[in-house]
């Protein structure tokens, strides 16, 4: 791409074209091409979506997105890109580990329970047991 003037060019908008009139524009070469084929081409004289798309993406200014390479990275923005990323990961991990952890605690506390049995001091039963006699007897 040129310059501002050739995308604009392409487009088929004037040089004091804003970004709304660009954007509009764009879309209605968008619902214009929509229906060709892949192998059909435009009207003579009419540019090539491709050469449409580029146009309409250097004059909003986009910028595409750059590959990131983990290993690159510092540590501080490792630690950034893990949470931006993967937050959600390991927010469900971390649930998942904190529910394992808090049943086997249970578990571990009720098989105690159930080792002890009737040795507890403070529990009596009376199951199989004569009933006491009174003092008066």
């Amino acid at each position: 791409m040129q310059g501002r003037n050739e995308a604009l060019k392409i487009l088929g908008l004037p040089e004091e074209a804003n970004r709304q009139q660009i954007e509009s524009r764009y879309f209605h070469l968008v619902k214009k091409y929509k229906y060709l084929a892949h192998d059909e081409q435009p009207s003579p004289g009419e540019p090539l979506f491709v050469t449409i798309n580029e146009a309409y993406r250097f004059l909003i200014g986009f910028v595409p997105m750059q590959k990131i390479q983990f290993r690159e990275l510092n540590w501080r923005e490792r630690i950034n890109y893990i949470r931006e990323y993967y937050i959600m990961e390991i927010s469900i991990g971390l649930l998942i580990a904190l529910f394992v952890f808090a049943a086997a605690i249970q578990i571990h506390s009720f098989s105690k329970v159930l080792q002890t049995g009737t040795n507890n001091s403070g529990i009596t039963s009376t199951v199989g047991n004569p009933l006491p006699k009174s003092p008066c007897e």
